[in-house]
């Protein structure tokens, strides 16, 4: 709720005669004396004689509040999109500088004049900044603006901004929660997307390795059957390759699983795809007993039979 200020105290008739005394005051207020016939008025400030009193023939008694103020103000104006509002709480400080000037202009509250003179300078700051726009930056710019106001536009005050707190009215929250939702949503498709992609991508580079190491293996295969190459050997370089591209390939196991992780809750892995490519891996782990070529049918002799062959010769 914004405040409101009228700074008489209380007003009532003043008993002027030959013994006139000046009137007493406290801190925080003052006593203005008025001739109710001539408007003529003065502040009885403790300074003022006896006879000036006497001589204006003043016969009203005004109690008038002089302390600084906090006060706060309250603006509804337009953002850039017309159909929506910012609302506005603003912080002013206020000082009574010449109460007696502060009399005669006749405000009877102050703080909703200072209101009226700023609205212009808040509505037209107010209205570059659209609702998606930060508050805080037409927050920055508004008190700046109105910084440079120190109450010109009441006579007797002096005011300036020292706080102020924007947001937008109940329809542009609910237009800035639509259109936050709705990028939320759009960058969680784009990043669905790109999940997408890298899982596809690891998916052709794991098939590209797996042709790699299909291709290696065969080779070795194919020097064992021309006899350029025995079984141990085979077995040794077999090995020594597959180790190597699992170092080079998926790296430590922790990289396998998060893959396997991703391909499964990204639904482009099935349980059974998962479990087959453990079973490869494991399998691709273990030494290999005996090779078997399709060369007319025979089978390729272990060491053994190279040996028994090598005596015979």
């Amino acid at each position: 709720m914004k405040d409101s200020w009228n700074p008489i105290l209380e007003s009532g008739p003043y008993k002027n005669g030959f013994f006139t005394q000046v009137p007493g005051y406290t801190p925080g207020n003052c006593i203005i004396l008025e001739n109710t016939a001539t408007g003529e008025a003065v502040l009885a400030d403790g300074r003022i004689p006896a006879s000036v009193i006497r001589k204006g023939k003043y016969d009203r008694m005004i109690r008038m509040d002089t302390r600084d103020r906090a006060l706060k103000l309250q603006f509804s104006v337009p953002a850039a999109e017309e159909n929506y509002r910012y609302e506005i709480d603003m912080r002013v400080r206020v000082k009574m500088v010449d109460p007696l000037a502060a009399y005669k202009s006749a405000v009877a509250d102050i703080a909703q004049e200072i209101e009226d003179a700023l609205f212009p300078t808040v509505k037209t700051v107010a209205g570059d900044y659209g609702i998606l726009k930060p508050s805080r930056d037409m927050d920055e710019e508004m008190v700046r603006t109105c910084a440079a106001r120190h109450g010109e536009d009441i006579e007797g005050i002096s005011y300036e901004v020292s706080a102020l707190v924007s947001s937008p009215d109940k329809d542009g929250m609910a237009y800035r929660k639509r259109y936050h939702d709705a990028e939320l949503e759009k960058n969680a498709k784009i990043q669905e997307m790109n999940a997408k992609h890298t899982i596809e991508q690891t998916k052709l580079m794991h098939a590209k390795e797996l042709s790699t190491s299909v291709d290696a293996v065969s080779s070795i295969l194919a020097q064992v059957v021309e006899g350029t190459m025995s079984v141990q050997q085979a077995q040794e370089n077999i090995h020594a390759t597959q180790q190597h591209q699992i170092a080079e390939g998926l790296g430590n196991i922790s990289d396998l699983v998060d893959v396997m992780t991703k391909m499964k809750n990204a639904n482009l892995w099935s349980d059974d795809e998962i479990k087959a490519l453990v079973r490869g891996r494991m399998d691709a782990s273990f030494d290999i007993k005996g090779i078997e070529a399709s060369g007319g049918g025979r089978n390729v002799p272990d060491d053994g039979d190279f040996e028994e062959d090598d005596q015979a010769i």
